[in-house]
């Protein structure tokens, strides 16, 4: 490997841990200058990773064309915005004409060396190794009580309260109840085990559809991790990526004998275990009127009238005094942040925010649809759904895949590696 691709892999996995710890962790929800540095440090390094890149993009002087035509357009699409939405506009700057511009830059130099999925790989990777280390407190510590918490974190989610850490790195967050038993939940480093849950989702991805060779071990690790989140979303999001790959993908080897007495079981256990948790979410919303369920069609609700009071422009970029005027705190108590992706950048950024994501979107499974790319339909789709269940609409993964949504189209892939003097060839 030469030393430019060692380089290159290594910043890559600095950007998969900058968005990782951007993906609402504690470490950045509960300390706001480590937010920033991972803000600073996801800017240079994908500003350096732009200029080791850009000579090759700028060969093709066509697609170069398209490009500079793209990063125009969508900077004069968003200057637009914040010059009637007027709200968190330095972070608007930072996030929709700074990062995401330099994700489409990095994503065009992978979409043409076939690497388009390298980011959501070096992902799996990280959360993997976050999942064991959960995994061992979440066993020895929540629930057998061999290790005990260090200290008390005070976190501002859902309401300022105090959360016990297990050494900054495993924090608990939430306890639920099945079936009348109380259960901890497992959230890893983040704010709540729901964000966990859809990143363990986006894990489990590349070690399902990505990767040419299945690594079981990593693939139950994952799994079980989910599990422990009791993420209804999570849960269900995993089993269908999980039955998909098994009895859907040509690349997944098993007898044809196997898999018909396989597939009735694992249909059954799936279904069992959705409606299982369906089923736990309505009964605690029937006898608790602040449980998620509720909260999450409270959701609903409060982001279609918050909509209605600017419809096309919104009411403030990441405003969320507007949204929880509509509120019902009968219902949610201190959770006033709301949990759908899809309804907050429709209240807040209006029809013209919400458009960069559904045509980034549909460009993104229009050209898989066009190119038979199965593997980033699933990946398009299982962030629409996380998307819908989550307030992640400005986190960095999520505006990674909305660039690499609106540039995939126009970029045909035209750069092979070459071995003569260690660089690149255009087609």
């Amino acid at each position: 490997m030469k030393i430019t691709d060692k380089c290159i892999n290594f910043l890559e996995y600095i950007v998969a841990i900058c968005m990782i710890l951007d993906f609402h962790s504690v470490w950045t929800r509960v300390n706001s200058d480590l937010k920033t540095i991972n803000s600073l440090v996801l800017f240079v390094t994908l500003a350096i990773l732009g200029l080791i890149v850009i000579k090759y993009i700028i060969r093709n002087k066509k697609e170069f064309t398209v490009l500079l035509i793209i990063i125009t357009s969508i900077v004069i699409y968003n200057i637009i915005f914040i010059s009637f939405n007027q709200i968190n506009t330095k972070n608007f700057i930072l996030v929709f004409l700074v990062i995401l511009l330099e994700f489409i830059i990095y994503s065009i130099y992978n979409i043409k060396i076939n690497k388009n999925n390298v980011i959501l790989t070096n992902i799996s990777n990280v959360i993997i190794i976050l999942s064991v280390i959960s995994l061992v407190f979440y066993i020895f510590g929540s629930n057998m009580n061999l290790v005990s918490p260090n200290k008390q974190v005070l976190i501002d989610w859902g309401g300022e309260h105090f959360i016990p850490s297990y050494y900054n790195l495993y924090y608990e967050t939430q306890i639920t109840f099945i079936s009348n038993f109380r259960v901890i939940r497992n959230s890893g480093i983040f704010n709540e085990p729901a964000i966990y849950a859809a990143c363990l989702c986006l894990a489990l991805i590349p070690q399902l559809f990505l990767n040419a060779k299945k690594n079981k071990i990593k693939i139950g690790i994952i799994l079980f991790t989910l599990v422990t989140t009791f993420s209804t979303t999570g849960i269900i999001v995993g089993l269908l990526l999980t039955c998909i790959s098994l009895f859907f993908r040509r690349t997944y080897r098993i007898k044809n004998s196997i898999k018909i007495l396989l597939m009735p079981i694992l249909v059954f256990c799936s279904i069992y275990v959705i409606v299982f948790f369906i089923n736990d979410k309505l009964i605690q919303s029937k006898y608790n009127s602040r449980g998620s369920y509720s909260v999450r069609m409270d959701d609903i609700r409060v982001g279609i009238e918050a909509w209605k009071d600017h419809k096309f422009l919104g009411n403030g970029y990441n405003d969320k005094v507007s949204i929880q005027n509509y509120m019902d705190l009968s219902i949610r108590g201190v959770d006033t942040g709301g949990s759908n992706g899809t309804m907050l950048i429709l209240s807040q950024g209006g029809i013209y925010l919400l458009s960069i994501y559904i045509i980034s979107f549909s460009l993104a499974i229009a050209y898989s649809i066009k190119r038979k790319n199965f593997n980033n339909i699933y990946i398009y789709l299982t962030i629409v759904i996380l998307l819908c269940a989550n307030a992640i609409p400005y986190n960095y993964i999520v505006v990674y895949f909305v660039g690499n949504g609106i540039i995939c189209n126009f970029i045909s892939k035209g750069i092979e590696k070459s071995k003569i003097n260690g660089g690149f060839k255009i087609k």
